[in-house]
């Protein structure tokens, strides 16, 4: 089992900050990651503000834990 470290930041600069929006980057996220490093990789930590578009966006990422 390959239990390498790979963090990822990212940031968004958009005068869009819908859940659609958060909910699209982490799909997106989701699906490439995997290919990029190839192997698996779970997305469990996001850190962010309280906006209302990520907060609602979250439950694309089920199992991700939310730090602000």
């Amino acid at each position: 089992l390959n239990r390498h470290f790979h963090p990822l930041g990212l940031y968004l600069i958009s005068t869009d900050e819908s859940a659609d929006t958060f909910k699209t980057i982490f799909r997106v996220l989701k699906s490439y990651i995997p290919l990029i490093i190839q192997q698996p990789y779970d997305i469990t930590h996001v850190m962010a503000d309280g906006a209302a578009g990520i907060t609602s966006a979250m439950c694309e990422l089920t199992q991700a834990r939310r730090l602000m």
